[in-house]
């Protein structure tokens, strides 16, 4: 399926649906338009990517391969959900990490890989990063150690690694910059950067800047 069908049809689809996705703060139209715009943004180059990656979708034909879109859009807008509304409000609401675990057990499962040892690998990541968060004295929050897990699902061990080690390096410069040239700030959404680093380690091998 073409690309553009499945960014258009999302972003409208997350334009109305924005409200129910969590948080508290209400959303204006412009709001809503920017980020419905930066959902089908994602989307699309996530699908084009795929679909130009072909060990990624080993496999996958027909009927698989629309299935293995739906599953790769599905990340795509929920990754992106959860780090504009960790942006905007410092939370990550459990509907969206569910969902986010839902869908990378999906795309696994459509790729034919086990999905039980990916569930495995994002069960260690996230009870690994609960376990942080519990002695890091609110840096980490709760709603980080469960999206990790998501990611984990989604990736697995090895890609799943790379994906929150870049995030949390990415963090961590960030947080050096803020001291560096203002008044640093306690807290600050990690949730944009554990995103970011996701679609790193998921996409790059697809855009080729690593195999």
């Amino acid at each position: 399926m073409n690309p553009g069908w499945w960014a258009a049809g999302l972003a409208v689809l997350w334009a109305v649906g924005a409200p129910w996705l969590g948080g508290t703060r209400p959303w204006t139209r412009g709001s809503r338009l920017a980020a419905s715009g930066l959902v089908g943004g994602a989307v699309w180059g996530t699908v084009a990517l795929l679909a130009s990656a072909k060990p990624m979708v080993h496999g996958l034909s027909g009927g698989g391969e629309v299935a293995g879109q739906a599953a790769g859009s599905a990340i795509a807008v929920l990754w992106l959900s959860v780090a504009v509304i960790d942006l905007r409000e410092q939370v990550i609401p459990n509907r969206l990490v569910l969902a986010s675990m839902v869908a990378g057990a999906g795309w696994t499962w459509v790729r034919g890989h086990h999905v039980i040892g990916h569930l495995v690998a994002g069960a260690v990541i996230g009870i690994s990063f609960a376990l942080i968060s519990r002695f890091s004295r609110g840096g980490l929050g709760m709603g980080d150690a469960k999206f990790s897990g998501a990611v984990g699902t989604a990736l697995g061990w090895q890609s799943g690694f790379w994906a929150l080690s870049l995030g949390a390096w990415s963090a961590g410069l960030y947080a050096l910059a803020s001291m560096l040239v203002r008044r640093p700030r306690r807290r600050f959404a990690l949730g944009p950067f554990l995103a970011a680093g996701g679609f790193l380690a998921w996409l790059a091998p697809a855009a080729h800047l690593w195999h």
